[in-house]
């Protein structure tokens, strides 16, 4: 049996940069996952070492869009290692439902 996905991507890398110094890439996507799914992603990495300040950091995003419509997103918050923060919202057909850190659930969010 054959099986075949096809997937469109588009990609923008960006130098993080203060004062002339660059301290990271952040890398900005979009795929086309089939005919109904956009995946959007940015990925921001960053690295320091300047005076008492010894950091590397990510924040991490994924947003999923099906049928022009927000389906889910993800996001991460990784400060020297460990995770920070996080928070996941998908849609249940009727209801976003959001998940992160700070609360375990939460789906006050109606769709009309």
């Amino acid at each position: 049996m054959l099986c075949a996905t096809t997937l469109l991507a588009e990609e923008a890398v960006y130098d993080m940069s203060v004062f002339g110094y660059t301290f990271g890439k952040m890398v900005v996507t979009r795929t086309m996952e089939n005919d109904s799914t956009e995946l959007y992603t940015l990925n921001a990495k960053g690295k320091t070492n300047f005076l008492w300040m010894k950091r590397e950091d990510e924040t991490i995003y994924e947003v999923r869009y099906r049928n022009g419509k927000l389906f889910s997103s993800k996001h991460q918050q990784i400060e020297s290692g460990v995770l920070k923060e996080w928070t996941n919202i998908i849609y249940d057909g009727k209801k976003y439902q959001v998940f992160s850190l700070l609360m375990k659930s939460f789906s006050d969010f109606a769709v009309d």
